[in-house]
This record gives C-alpha cells, sequence and structure tokens, in this order.
C-alpha cells in the first residue's frame, strides 16, 4: 500500500529574503505547455498542433496566518525558494523542491468573525525545479 501523505510539517523557505510565516496552505504548481498550431491552407479534416519546446512551471499558491510585520515580496527580486515535504517515519531528511521564484500576488486578507486573518502569496516559478529525494 502506497503511503498516505500529510500536509502537516510542509515548510517554504526563501533565500535571500530569509521570509518565514506559519503556512495553512501551500499548493504546488501544475506545469504546462503550449501546443503550436500547425494547420495551414491545405489542412482538411482538423487543426493541427505540434508541442512546444519549453514548459511553464507555473505558480505556487501560499496561504499563512497574517503578521503584520512580515517582510512584504511583491517587489522584491528572483530568489530561491525551497520547499520542504512532510518528513516521514524513517527519513532523516525529507524530499524538496528548490526552484528561482519572486512575488507575483501578495494580500488578499478577508477579515471576518471568528476567523482567522490569512494573507495569501502566489509566486512565479521561473526555470526548472529540481528535487531532491529523501533520505
Amino acid at each position: 500500500m502506497a503511503t498516505q501523505l500529510e500536509g502537516v510539517g510542509a515548510s517554504i523557505t526563501f533565500g535571500t529574503s530569509g521570509f518565514t510565516a506559519n503556512l495553512v496552505d501551500l499548493v504546488l504548481p501544475e506545469q504546462s505547455r503550449e501546443a503550436l498550431d500547425t494547420t495551414h491552407l491545405g489542412t482538411t479534416t482538423a487543426k493541427t498542433y505540434k508541442p512546444v519546446k519549453l514548459k511553464d512551471v507555473g505558480e505556487i499558491s501560499v496561504t499563512w496566518q497574517h503578521d503584520p510585520t512580515a517582510t512584504k515580496l511583491i517587489g522584491a527580486v528572483a530568489e530561491t525558494i525551497t520547499i520542504s515535504y512532510p518528513l516521514e517515519t524513517g527519513q532523516t531528511t525529507p524530499e524538496k523542491l528548490a526552484f528561482t521564484g519572486f512575488v507575483i500576488g501578495e494580500g488578499g486578507e478577508e477579515f471576518k468573525v471568528g476567523t482567522m486573518l490569512l494573507t495569501k502569496m502566489k509566486i512565479k516559478v521561473s526555470g526548472n525545479i529540481t528535487r531532491t529525494a529523501a533520505t
């Protein structure tokens, strides 16, 4: 039976700014690749396509417990960001993802009675993601 992972223990580390927060939600990117339209005037039954060579690695969404003193990253330069998976039983180091990224969206706090104030952030991944296996 496959291991059933729980998100508790996951973390995100910003290499230059040192930003840290109490994470509530972390959504990894959905990678995509565009299709190049190769249809021409001699095509007779349906449009034709071929895959482009480069993929878009996507965006990461993060939500954390609001901290008014936290560093604002919306205007910061790209930096190395590392995401650590939760440590599983028997591991000494967790699986990690490392990439260059920068913040493209920050804020979105909602003030509601009986609800913890949260802040949201969107991070654009620039380049490829390097995966380091757990040990």
